[in-house]
Formats: structure tokens, C-alpha cells, sequence
């Protein structure tokens, strides 16, 4: 009988054993939504009065909140459904 080592299991342990926290697809895109809307809310707030030629830093501000938004609650909708 051939012997099928659990990849999971054995990549678990060694993250573990390196000190790295494994995160799920659900926690990295609420924590990856919250730093893009950081970032974006930032841009919106401090960039009102630094010209650019082609956009304002202000919209891109506002684009970065809207992307962040809808990854961190995709991100908490994932986590609730338990996808993987």
C-alpha cells in the first residue's frame, strides 16, 4: 500500500513551525479591503490640494474606499459562507 502524505496537514504544521499565522482567502481580503480603504481615505482626506494632470488625487481617493469596501465585505461574506 503506497503511503499519500496529507500536503495540508504537513504545509499547517511547518507554517506553524516558522511562526507564520495561516490566514484563510476570507481574512486576507477583509485585512487587504481595510488597507486599500486606509489607503484611499488618506488620499481623500489629506490629497485635496496637490495638482495632478490627469486625475485628481481626491477621486482616486474615493475609487480606493468604494474597491476596499466591496473586497472587505466580500472578504466577511466569504468568511460567513466558509469558502475556501
Amino acid at each position: 500500500m503506497w503511503f499519500v502524505p496529507d500536503l495540508a496537514r504537513i504545509r499547517e504544521k511547518a507554517a506553524y513551525r516558522d511562526g507564520e499565522a495561516m490566514m484563510g482567502a476570507g481574512s486576507k481580503a477583509v485585512v487587504w479591503g481595510g488597507v486599500t480603504f486606509v489607503i484611499g481615505l488618506t488620499l481623500w482626506s489629506f490629497a485635496g490640494d496637490v495638482e495632478t494632470p490627469v486625475v485628481t488625487l481626491t477621486k482616486v481617493g474615493v475609487v480606493l474606499m468604494v474597491v476596499g469596501g466591496l473586497e472587505a465585505a466580500y472578504g466577511l461574506y466569504r468568511g460567513a459562507v466558509g469558502g475556501k
